[in-house]
């Protein structure tokens, strides 16, 4: 992603984040300049940092409000969807954020992390 929020209903926030590290490492290894989303316009490395940036506030906002719960209250949602705005001021795709609350959260509420 860059710039653009995440389809996170997989429930893999979690595997996604701890593989961008790594991904980057290679990628620069093999003197990759451009990376190419699935969301967003194409850029440098950087975009990996700033998906992991992303995803890092998605799940931190998602574990406050849900408390360990699978779940998230229209409100909670509703707040959830006002912070990742703050975040990402071009809100683009909003309707992710939405949608991927209640599978971050029972991801979150399976294995904390």
């Amino acid at each position: 992603m860059n710039h653009v929020h995440g389809f996170l209903s997989d429930g893999h926030s979690g595997v996604w984040l701890k593989k961008l590290d790594p991904l980057k490492s290679k990628l620069q290894g093999l003197g990759v300049t451009t990376v190419y989303p699935g969301h967003g316009e194409p850029g440098g490395l950087d975009v990996l940092d700033w998906t992991k940036s992303y995803l890092e506030t998605f799940r931190k906002a998602v574990r406050d409000l849900a408390e360990g719960r699978e779940m998230l209250t229209p409100e909670q949602k509703t707040e959830l969807s006002r912070r990742m705005a703050v975040f990402l001021p071009e809100n683009k795709l909003p309707q992710f954020v939405t949608r991927s609350a209640d599978p971050v959260a029972a991801e979150l509420a399976k294995k904390p992390d």
